[in-house]
């Protein structure tokens, strides 16, 4: 399981702090992100290469209908990725101990107060990876992020409280976006535009771009 979600808050808020920086960016807010394709639809380290037919992706056929909220969020069964969604785009956090490789933080992040590469997101345009000073989401059972949960979903234990679990094959869609829980990660993707992402422990895939 990753890192207690409370642990990475505390961390984030230490980065501010260090950073002299008192905002929080508010999600999906990003850098000028460089698309990064890959032709293969298992998670790689994110090298360029041709784009990957969209049909690795999801529709949002059966998915859970989260449109009537401004934001949802979700953690993966294993508890080791946390996503967001509104009806902008979708971001996930890398896991903890992501193994593919990511941009420079230095060459990345253009904007003050980024704590560095910590996400990968897709919008309306674009996906790529996403530089940010806040979590991809708060998954909290019973929040404002988890209305569109249901008990039987399960939940990851974290502290005193408890996560709001998408679980595996089981999607979520939020407006033209939608992620779908798997084994082997996620797979988040604009149906509208044919672009998205499958972000694992082991790297990540991106399909599509600008």
């Amino acid at each position: 399981m990753r890192t207690s979600f409370k642990a990475s808050l505390a961390m984030i808020a230490l980065g501010l702090a260090l950073t002299g920086c008192t905002e929080v960016a508010t999600f999906p807010a990003s850098t000028t992100p460089t698309t990064v394709p890959s032709t293969s639809t298992s998670p790689t380290s994110g090298n360029p290469s041709e784009p990957t037919p969209s049909s690795a992706l999801p529709d949002a056929a059966g998915a859970i209908d989260g449109s009537g909220w401004d934001f949802n969020s979700f953690v993966t069964p294993s508890g080791n990725i946390v996503c967001g969604l509104t009806a902008e785009g979708v971001r996930c956090d890398l896991p903890e101990g992501f193994a593919g490789k990511t941009p420079k933080d230095s060459e990345f992040c253009d904007e003050a107060g980024m704590l560095g590469v910590t996400s990968v997101h897709v919008d309306e345009t674009t996906t790529d990876f996403f530089c940010a000073n806040d979590p991809a989401g708060s998954p909290w059972v019973g929040g404002e992020e988890t209305k569109w949960w249901k008990s039987d979903f399960g939940s990851v234990k974290d502290g005193d409280d408890k996560a709001a679990v998408l679980p595996y094959g089981k999607k979520l869609a939020t407006g033209d976006f939608v992620c779908v829980s798997d084994k082997i990660g996620v797979t988040c993707a604009n149906t509208k535009r044919g672009i998205g992402f499958t972000l694992a422990k082991a790297g990540v895939t991106f399909y599509g771009g600008k």
